[in-house]
């Protein structure tokens, strides 16, 4: 894997050239150059910009990710948050539509925050994911973690392995942990619709075959939603490499499982518990 191999390669030197920052622009400056060399990512002049808000310089947004550096993160993560929360706060009412996910970073650690909002109040931060680039297991799990983050960026595509599925989609990555409250307020709206609650109690009877009495709860019951969406993502990812959803139409064909059938695979999905993800309103 090239990528990996630039990203070994240049990964001790990185973070030598961090300690060595006298300023933020300058960890900035690194930061994003190691981003683009390392994982082989594009970023386009319109994709890192210092965008104004109503409150302050954005130091970067990157798609919808959006940084604040500081030359260190140890002495100044309060400062961090509070302007994280300012300005995400500031976006979301500018766009209103449009999800954004916060990034305290000083070079050497990423933390990565989910916004929010209610009514007009400033936002509220959740921390769902970390990475120390002088702590991590080991330079391919900082490597995948990264990759995960910026994979939206990636010009070429690399074939999933189980440990980068692991890390990018797991139960501990920030994937995860940005969508399961957006899945379980979901399933919230919708629980008491007869068609989910037949869908609800049919997944609660089989798991009480399974392990004997009945285990199963909202969390877990949105647990295996997520775990059922990820495979009919991977599946449709792997018969058109590279291609995006571009609308709820065609993510709802992937959970019905009609975007397969019109590939000619049949019985592979099927109207199973998961399709309750249909009956919301939002979706």
């Amino acid at each position: 894997m090239k990528t990996l191999e630039q990203f070994n390669d240049s990964l001790a030197d990185y973070i030598q050239s961090i300690k060595e920052s006298s300023s933020e622009a300058t960890v900035r400056h690194r930061c994003l150059e190691f981003l683009q060399g390392s994982l082989g990512i594009s970023l386009q002049a319109t994709d890192e910009l210092e965008h104004s808000v109503f409150r302050g310089r954005i130091d970067a947004v990157l798609g919808r990710l959006v940084f604040e550096f500081k030359q260190d993160l140890v002495s100044s993560i309060n400062e961090a948050e509070a302007q994280l929360r300012r300005y995400l706060s500031d976006l979301h009412r500018q766009y209103p539509d449009i999800t954004y996910t916060g990034i305290a970073c000083d070079g050497l650690r990423f933390y990565v925050y989910r916004a929010s909002y209610q009514d007009n109040r400033e936002a509220a931060l959740e921390p769902i994911g970390s990475l120390d680039l002088e702590r991590a297991p080991d330079s391919l799990e900082a490597f995948l973690w990264l990759d995960s983050l910026f994979a939206h960026f990636r010009q070429d595509r690399t074939a999933p392995t189980a440990r980068s599925v692991v890390v990018a989609l797991g139960a501990s990555s920030p994937t995860f942990r940005h969508v399961f409250p957006v899945l379980l307020g979901l399933f919230r709206k919708v629980k008491d619709a007869p068609e989910v609650v037949v869908r609800y109690r049919e997944w609660q009877s089989y798991l009480s075959i399974v392990y004997g009495s009945e285990v199963g709860d909202d969390a877990l019951f949105v647990r295996h939603t997520y775990l059922s969406l990820v495979a009919r993502l991977i599946a449709r990812s792997f018969l058109e490499p590279g291609a995006m959803l571009t609308s709820l139409e065609d993510l709802g064909k992937t959970i019905d499982g009609e975007y397969f059938r019109e590939q000619g695979i049949d019985n592979f999905i099927e109207d199973d518990f998961f399709t309750w993800l249909l009956k919301s309103p939002d979706i």
